[in-house]
């Protein structure tokens, strides 16, 4: 071979200098974990590579720019969250079991993904402005549908007419801090979201909370102090 010349390439084995190959869910899964911990402010290109020992082209690739990448962590909560709601659906319960199930499926994703809505609802870093506007035009479909669900059982009288906007920000916003609160709650009220056992005790107090603190008083206490005219 002459002196400097490269020795051909084979067929069938390309060259790469930009490290191992990187699945594009992985990457939103990494991205995923780094919302949870350091929430947007604390999200980038190099730092998602870094986590997952890859180049920063190698996440470029998939998601050329960091606001790529948040709307992709906000695609997949939204359609986990939809998914579930499907799954509700499918079973045809009342209106009030319909909101049980769909807040038991919620407490779980939840449970699974801690910290994550209080992350990006509380997004105030550089360019957080269009961020928040894609996170209301890709969840009002799913938080509609809870809504209309809320108002047409109180209109049937099953459970208390509640501003449905305050009950889905408590439900939403409520669960996240709680979920992402898991030391203090271990120290404080034993209550062990790590552990199987413990996170399904949680969640089945949590749901029949929000049962009986939505379902209508019994008639023998209709208007009687305290109860519902």
């Amino acid at each position: 071979m002459p002196p400097g010349a490269t020795r051909p390439r084979r067929p069938g084995r390309p060259f790469s200098s930009e490290g191992p190959a990187v699945t594009r869910g992985a990457i939103v899964e990494a991205a995923l974990a780094t919302l949870q911990g350091e929430g947007s402010a604390g999200l980038s290109l190099r730092g998602v590579a870094r986590r997952l020992g890859v180049t920063l082209p190698s996440i470029q690739r998939h998601f050329p720019t960091k606001d790529d990448l948040w709307r992709a962590c906000v695609d997949l909560a939204v359609a986990e969250v939809a998914a579930e709601r499907a799954a509700v659906d499918g079973s045809g319960p009342s209106e009030l079991d319909w909101l049980v199930a769909h807040l038991w499926a919620l407490t779980e994703r939840t449970s699974r993904l801690p910290g994550l809505s209080s992350s990006i609802l509380n997004d105030t870093s550089e360019g957080s402005g269009p961020r928040l506007d894609y996170l209301v035009a890709r969840a009002a479909p799913v938080l509609g549908v809870a809504k209309s669900r809320l108002e047409a059982a109180q209109l049937a009288g099953r459970v208390r007419r509640v501003d449905p906007e305050v009950v889905l920000a408590l439900i939403v916003v409520g669960l996240s801090s709680v979920a992402s609160s898991r030391a203090g709650l271990r120290r404080l009220f034993g209550i062990d979201l790590d552990e199987p056992a413990g996170a399904e005790r949680f969640v089945a107090a949590m749901v029949e909370l929000l049962r009986h603190g939505l379902a209508p008083p019994s008639p023998a206490r209709r208007g009687k102090p305290g109860g519902e005219e």
